[in-house]
């Protein structure tokens, strides 16, 4: 069957057979191309979203099960922990250096920092036993680090183990 002469015409009206139309056409199919990649991305992701939460809860767990393990140290030498978290240049270091002087308990302190042992160096100066880990580029300590550090720390000759966090 032939096509009429109003088929073809609806059929060479289409704005491809004109190139003042392209402009519009074009971004059509740019915008088009645009929703299509998102709308894949968000399928590829939630097909694999499972798999990745996944891993996270695994990792998440394994820290757990470490924070649970530097717990038992510290109950079975009966220190105190605290874990000191903000921004940094927001006064951590200085509140330890003051509470050298005025605190009738014995400290030590698991000094956090990403790059120096700046920190760990003042606190030693005024007398107080630090010991420093560099995280490179880890924002916060983890249980892990807190863990190595532990065995650098005489738990029994203290009261109170200050953690001085990252806190970026």
């Amino acid at each position: 069957s032939r096509l009429s002469s109003r088929k073809l015409k609806k059929f060479y009206s289409h704005p491809f057979f004109y190139p003042q139309a392209w402009g519009r056409t074009i971004i059509f199919k740019i915008v088009f191309s645009i929703l299509l990649f998102a709308f894949s991305w968000q399928m590829i992701f939630k097909k694999n979203e499972r798999e990745i939460l996944s891993i996270f809860k695994k990792i998440l767990d394994k820290n757990d099960h470490e924070a649970n393990h530097n717990r038992e140290h510290f109950e079975k030498h009966k220190v105190l922990s605290i874990n000191l978290m903000s921004s940094p240049g927001s006064g951590k270091t200085t509140l330890l250096e003051n509470l050298a002087g005025i605190a009738d308990f014995k400290f030590s302190v698991i000094e956090g920092d990403l790059e120096t042992n700046k920190d760990a160096n003042r606190l030693a100066q005024k007398g107080i036993d630090a010991y420093q880990i560099t995280t490179g580029t880890a924002c916060h300590l983890d249980a892990f680090m807190i863990h190595k550090a532990l065995h650098h720390i005489l738990l029994d000759n203290i009261d109170v183990c200050f953690i001085e966090n990252v806190g970026n």
